[in-house]
């Protein structure tokens, strides 16, 4: 069986409005310092290269 152990990846974020005006701008940042990621989970390797990041509005209840 063939396992997805490679990809790019945009992510995507609801934040809350609060956010948008003060925080949006450094969350991206610090999601965005790694271009790419390498990890080991149950002895497979995967690797994922960051290609952006999207957030989106969302209200809080």
């Amino acid at each position: 069986m063939d396992r997805l152990t490679e990809a790019t990846v945009i992510i995507a974020a609801g934040l809350p409005l609060t956010w948008t005006s003060g925080q949006k701008k450094d969350f991206a940042s610090y999601l965005s310092k790694n271009e790419e990621v390498s990890f080991t989970y149950q002895k497979i390797d995967y690797h994922i290269q960051i290609a952006g990041f999207e957030s989106i509005h969302r209200a809080m209840n």
